[in-house]
């Protein structure tokens, strides 16, 4: 296609030749017409560069001849145009379903030895439903999430993803304009429905009783659910039991974390795959510079191999590297940091929310500490109420009360909104580095 070839040009002359000619040559165009370009990758890698460096030149300069702009589609499948055209939702629908990364395929994961079952279960058709998967963060539940839905899309199936933070939101959307049709035709008219953190619907009723019958509504009809949790069902709290059974319904799966010296031999034979030379010394580096998780060091290395040309010395990694490293080193989010940010937004003391003191300015803001250091640390009732000198009643009821005020108050949504926002500037920490350790025993 002459288009096509003129914007690769256009391209090689912005990038540079050594590239384009890595990355996008070897592109290869399955069809077009006047409004669409259908293009295959040989791997996922050049799908990756593509979504991160080229989608958004596309969208804003690749055009016909008649000045209309031509949408990308690309694939990194064998399949033939014909059998991999998705099914969309009717584009009427308010409620859209969060885009699949084409990098999160099944090719892509690193599974090792522990989750040796759980691939052959994923690789083979069963009709056990619903599947949920859980695990710490980082060991890979949205990437297998995405690879599910990758495959059943490709199978023709319409696939619906988001996760449970989205799908209350769009809970709330519906409620406030009174309108609940549009939300469950979207919703409960799909063949495939995908939730990720399912336990981030923990305290919220009417969400929980939205999804409840959202979930009978497709398992009658035979239709797949598959959800993720950094918890197993039984775990969960504030969940509602009725939810929990039915989680339990098909097969539960707990993703383990891979073995650093297992995820550093993939690594390497990944980069001479790509003809990256990657040294012991480098590789080390990178993970000792990439520690918080898997994920951070997959992504470090997903964006060496998208930056670098050629041979990568240690020296080079800060540089190549920086805007990840930054990250990396963002300081850990804690119970501490989450006091502190709560005491600022309402012009009170830390010292305030964890006294005696019963005054309306000053429990709003302690209660919502205490869900928040539920919600985003995930502690245990005990921990907060040991944090806060409060008994596991008195927390457990604190963390109730913000849940439903959340969903009925506009201005408590407001400030969870904005603390989150606030605290976004801090990493998630490990499990293990869960702790309350400046708190005296």
């Amino acid at each position: 296609m002459k288009l096509w070839e003129a914007f690769l040009s256009e391209l090689e002359k912005e990038l540079g030749k050594e590239a384009t000619s890595r990355w996008l040559n070897p592109l290869k165009v399955v069809d077009y017409d006047a409004a669409n370009l259908y293009l295959k990758a040989e791997d996922a890698f050049q799908v990756l560069f593509f979504e991160k460096e080229i989608r958004k030149i596309a969208l804003e300069r690749f055009v016909g001849e008649n000045g209309r702009k031509i949408k990308i589609h690309l694939s990194a499948s064998d399949l033939p145009h014909s059998e991999k055209k998705r099914i969309e939702l009717p584009p009427s629908s308010p409620y859209s379903s969060t885009p699949l990364d084409p990098s999160h395929t099944f090719a892509t994961f690193i599974p090792g030895e522990k989750n040796g079952l759980l691939m052959q279960f994923l690789e083979a058709k069963t009709t056990e439903n619903p599947l949920f998967l859980f695990g710490g963060p980082g060991v890979g539940k949205t990437h297998l999430l995405m690879a599910i839905g990758a495959k059943l899309q490709l199978e023709g199936k319409r696939v619906f993803f988001t996760h449970a933070e989205t799908f209350t939101e769009h809970v709330v959307k519906a409620i406030r304009s009174g309108d609940l049709v549009p939300l469950r035709q979207t919703y409960r008219h799909v063949d495939v429905l995908l939730v990720d953190d399912i336990h981030a619907l923990a305290g919220r009723r009417a969400t929980q009783e939205e999804f409840f019958h959202t979930f009978n509504s497709l398992h009658s009809r035979g239709c797949k659910i598959v959800l993720s949790s950094t918890l197993s069902p039984c775990r969960l709290s504030e969940i509602e039991p009725r939810l929990i059974s039915r989680f339990e319904w098909g097969i539960l799966f707990e993703v383990y974390p891979v073995a650093q010296d297992l995820l550093l031999e993939v690594l390497k034979k990944r980069a001479e795959q790509l003809q990256l030379v990657l040294s012991d010394e480098v590789t080390s580096e990178l993970s000792r510079l990439f520690i918080s998780s898997p994920k951070a060091l997959l992504r470090a290395f997903h964006a060496l191999a998208l930056r670098a040309k050629g041979r990568v010395t240690k020296e080079a990694l800060p540089l190549l590297l920086s805007d990840l490293l930054a990250e990396e080193k963002k300081e850990k989010l804690s119970a501490e940091k989450i006091l502190k940010v709560v005491a600022d937004y309402f012009h009170v003391q830390v010292e305030d929310l964890l006294g005696r003191s019963q005054a309306q300015e000053v429990t709003l803001p302690r209660h919502i500490a205490i869900f928040l250091c539920r919600q985003e640390l995930h502690l245990s009732f005990p921990s907060i109420g040991k944090l806060f000198s409060r008994d596991h009643s008195t927390i457990l009821a604190s963390n109730k009360a913000i849940g439903k005020k959340r969903e009925k108050e506009p201005e408590i949504a407001r400030a969870l909104f904005d603390l989150k926002t606030e605290l976004a500037s801090y990493s998630y920490p490990r499990k293990e580095d869960r702790k309350m350790s400046w708190v005296k025993n």
